[in-house]
């Protein structure tokens, strides 16, 4: 027969290896959430720093004297003095054939 001090040792260790194994479970799980948090800062993180390189290399651009003329030809289809513009036009006559 069993000896009530070697059944409350027993109950102690039963309840000492729960509570350690609860708590890693948990402090496991803890670290997966926070892991996959940080992974999706850093996706954030690199995009906003590709988004701001990108940024500053039109600005660099832009803030020279080739890169106003390039957006005002390209926006607003003004000309420096001197250029000509040419315009071609496509007359086709072509017919598409009726179904």
């Amino acid at each position: 027969m069993l000896r009530l001090r070697w059944i409350v040792f027993a109950a102690i260790v039963i309840l000492f290896v729960t509570i350690m194994g609860t708590a890693y479970i948990l402090e496991w799980r803890q670290v997966d959430r926070l892991s996959s948090t940080l992974d999706e800062r850093m996706e954030l993180l690199v995009k906003k720093t590709r988004s701001l390189q990108d940024l500053r290399e039109r600005i660099s651009f832009y803030s020279t004297a080739e890169g106003v003329a390039h957006l005002a030809r390209d926006q607003y289809n003004l000309v420096m003095p001197g250029e000509m513009i040419y315009r071609i036009v496509v007359t086709s006559k072509d017919v598409l054939p009726k179904k």
